[in-house]
């Protein structure tokens, strides 16, 4: 089942609606969130079963991630490409 969710730029805010009803509302508080040049990406990248959230900062080629369902503790990180015109994709590549 499908979520849907957005970042605020402005504040480092994500805000997501609970599918198939889109009626339960969560959201997220992340420091490293804030600006432009942070784009936002989702998938279940340790294997948990929850969505985990991500940001790629295009200035230095940086990708964070923090853990769902709820966010907390460390994030992990590591450099890829910089650049603005790289755009993140997520899937299970097989």
């Amino acid at each position: 089942m499908a979520d849907i969710g957005f970042r605020d730029s402005s504040n480092g805010h994500f805000y997501w609606r609970k599918g198939p009803s889109f009626s339960s509302e969560g959201s997220y508080y992340w420091t490293a969130g804030q600006g432009t040049n942070y784009r936002p990406f989702v998938g279940d990248f340790n294997g948990d079963g929850y969505w985990d959230i991500g940001l790629n900062d295009t200035s230095i080629g940086r990708i964070y991630i923090k853990y769902g369902p709820n966010f907390a503790g460390n994030q992990s990180g590591f450099d890829w490409a910089a650049g603005s015109h790289y755009q993140v994709l997520t899937g299970d590549i097989r």
